[in-house]
C-alpha cells in the first residue's frame, strides 16, 4: 500500500514537473508581437513564483523599482502605437494557473506608472492582468506638453488599446478567449474604470473604481485652490501643520464627532465646497478630519503637483505659470477645454448596465486628496440621470 502511494504520488510530481516544464515552453515560444499590429516586443520571460522582479527602466518617481510575485507566470512587454506620434508600454502577465478571466489595472495621480503590486495581487488570484504605462513614463505632466496625443492616452485610448490588446493575446496564449473580463483602479485609476465603462462598455464585465477622481477638470481647480489660500510654506501667516494635527484636528473632533450620535473619534460628514463663477456647486470640500494627512498635501504651502502640472502643460501649456495666481475663472477654462472628454461625469451609464456590467465604488471617509463628498454626488449624478432610484442602481 506505500508503495502504491509513493508511486501515486511520483507520477503527481511529475505531472506538475511536466506541467511547468510545458508552460515554461509555451512562453518563451509564444510571438506576442504577431497578434498585435505594429506592435515591437520589449521583453518576454518565464516567471517562477517568488520571483523579485526588477524594473531598471521605470521612471524613479514611480517608486516602483521591484515586486514578489508569489505564482508561475509568462510576462510580456509591448511597446504599442496609439497614434503617430505616441506610444504605450504595455505589459500582460499570465499565469500558469488561469481561472480563464482577464483583469485590467489602472493608474494613478497623472502618472505613467504600471502598479505592478496590483498585477502582483491579481494574477495570485488567476486573472490574466494587464497594465500600461498612458504613455509617458513617471509622475510629472510634462509629457503632456504640447502632445494633445498623450493626453489623449492618458484619458482613455491607453486603457482601451490594453483592454483589446490583452484580451487577443490571451486567447492566442491559452487557446481559448476569456470568460469574463473586469478592471480594478483606484483614484485616477478609478476615473480611468468610470470613463471605460462610459465610453467602452463592451470592454469590462465589472468594474472596480476605487476613490475615483471624476469631475476631473473640478477636481483638478479644488485641489489647486488650496495653495492660493495657504500661501507658500515660508510665509509669515501661513498655518504650521502642527496647527491642523493638533488644536485645529481637536477643536474639529469636538464639534463635529458627536454629529453622528456617537463620540467615537470619527467623523461621518463634512461639507465645504468650491462653487464657480456662476455660484454653482463644482466640487465638494475637504472632509473634516482630513486635515491629519491633507498637511502633506493639500495644506502643505505649495503647489499640489498633479492640478499645477495639468495647468501648465495642458490647460495653459504655459510651464510658467504660477500656482499662486490661481482664481476660480480658472477652473471655468479647464472645464470649457475639457481635454479630450477628461470630465467624466456622465449623466447615464446604461449601455453598461443593459449589457450586464457591474460597476463598485468605495471611498475612505477620510480621503485627503479626493473628497468621498464627490463620490456621492456622482452616485447621485448617475441616480437622477438614469432614472434609477437606489433600490434599481444598486440591484
Amino acid at each position: 500500500m506505500r508503495l502504491q502511494h509513493g508511486l501515486a504520488l511520483c507520477a503527481s510530481l511529475d505531472r506538475v514537473a511536466l506541467a511547468a516544464s510545458n508552460f515554461k515552453t509555451t512562453c518563451l515560444e509564444f510571438q506576442p508581437e504577431n497578434f498585435i499590429y505594429n506592435s515591437t516586443l520589449r521583453l518576454l520571460e518565464y516567471v517562477t513564483s517568488g520571483t523579485n522582479l526588477t524594473f531598471p527602466g521605470n521612471d524613479a518617481s514611480c517608486a516602483r523599482s521591484s515586486q514578489v510575485v508569489s505564482t508561475e507566470l509568462c510576462r510580456i512587454a509591448l511597446s504599442i502605437p496609439t497614434s503617430n506620434r505616441s506610444s504605450i508600454v504595455f505589459e500582460l502577465w499570465l499565469p500558469q494557473q488561469w481561472t480563464g478571466q482577464f483583469l485590467a489595472t489602472g493608474n494613478g495621480g497623472i502618472d505613467g506608472c504600471i502598479k505592478y503590486e496590483d498585477m502582483a495581487y491579481t494574477i495570485y488570484y488567476g486573472f490574466a492582468t494587464t497594465g500600461s504605462n498612458n504613455s509617458h513614463n513617471g509622475t510629472s505632466g510634462f509629457a503632456f506638453y504640447h502632445d494633445p496625443d498623450v493626453v489623449t492616452d492618458f484619458v482613455w485610448r491607453s486603457l482601451h488599446t490594453t483592454a483589446t490588446a490583452g484580451k487577443e493575446l490571451i486567447k492566442h496564449f491559452y487557446g481559448k478567449p476569456y470568460s469574463k473580463s473586469y478592471y480594478l483602479g483606484c483614484s485616477q485609476g478609478g476615473r480611468q474604470g468610470a470613463k471605460a465603462a462610459e465610453m467602452f462598455p463592451g470592454d469590462y464585465d465589472g468594474v472596480v473604481a476605487g476613490c475615483p477622481a471624476v469631475n476631473f477638470n473640478y477636481i483638478s481647480s479644488w485641489r489647486a485652490s488650496f495653495y492660493p489660500i495657504t500661501g507658500p510654506s515660508n510665509a509669515s501667516d501661513f498655518i504650521q501643520p502642527f496647527t491642523w494635527t493638533g488644536l485645529s484636528h481637536r477643536e474639529i473632533l469636538r464639534q463635529c464627532d458627536g454629529i453622528d450620535g456617537v463620540l467615537d473619534g470619527i467623523l461621518e460628514d463634512s461639507d465645504l465646497p468650491l462653487y464657480g463663477e456662476q455660484g454653482q456647486l463644482i466640487y465638494p470640500g475637504l472632509q473634516h478630519g482630513g486635515e491629519v494627512m491633507a498637511v502633506s498635501g493639500l495644506l502643505a504651502g505649495k503647489p499640489f503637483s498633479y492640478s499645477s502640472d495639468w495647468f501648465k502643460y495642458v490647460v495653459y501649456s504655459n510651464p510658467g505659470w504660477d500656482a499662486l495666481t490661481w482664481t476660480i475663472h480658472d477652473a471655468t477654462v479647464a472645464e470649457a477645454l475639457n481635454p479630450p472628454s477628461i470630465w467624466t461625469w456622465p449623466e447615464s451609464l446604461s449601455h453598461f448596465r443593459d449589457r450586464g456590467g457591474k460597476l463598485i465604488v468605495y471611498h475612505g471617509g477620510q480621503d485627503n486628496q479626493i473628497t468621498a463628498l464627490n463620490t456621492e454626488r456622482f452616485y447621485n449624478h448617475l441616480s437622477v440621470g438614469m432614472g434609477s432610484p437606489a433600490a434599481c442602481l444598486d440591484e
